[in-house]
């Protein structure tokens, strides 16, 4: 009768393959993803840095909250000021991005879960999803900024401000 070989030991766990479970992981060099466009946009992220620190409920007085007229206005102040905070008390930006960018949070989930997509940026060498992130990043900064000019005075409701206009001379 033949013995069925004993088991290899299970891999040292800061070995490469130690973390995959999968069949053949340790057969060659671990699978590299392309880099994800969010990662490489030192913009956004300065941004979503400036928006976590300005975003302390002691920089807004109650009396400039109360300029939150619209529905949209007060939506974003709960959103903002309540719903979506860390234990540490800071504006949480997952939450924040999932509340007011849902449709931009879903198609850039999609683009990560497409194969194809992944094997484009590898071939190319180009960020992965980068049509995706472009939307979500504009819709990230859309959002703060009509947050911002909701609650200020001199804005009403979710119009933009004659600077944002294309200034004719």
């Amino acid at each position: 009768m033949v013995q069925a070989p004993a088991s290899p030991p299970a891999p040292h766990p800061s070995s490469p393959s130690s973390s995959s479970s999968a069949p053949g992981a340790g057969a060659g060099p671990p699978k590299r993803r392309p880099p994800l466009a969010l990662d490489q946009d030192r913009d956004f992220g300065n941004f979503v840095g400036r928006m976590v620190n300005g975003s302390r409920r002691e920089h807004f007085s109650d009396e400039q909250l109360s300029f939150a007229s619209s529905a949209p206005a007060r939506r974003r102040v709960r959103t903002v000021l309540q719903t979506c905070r860390n234990k540490q008390g800071m504006l949480d930006m997952t939450c924040f991005t999932r509340e007011a960018c849902t449709e931009q949070v879903q198609s850039l989930a999609s683009c990560l879960h497409d194969g194809g997509s992944e094997a484009a940026a590898l071939a190319s060498g180009e960020t992965m999803c980068k049509k995706e992130c472009d939307a979500l990043s504009r819709c990230v900064k859309d959002e703060w900024r009509k947050f911002l000019t909701g609650i200020s005075p001199g804005f009403r409701g979710d119009h933009l401000s004659p600077f944002e206009e294309p200034l004719a001379f």
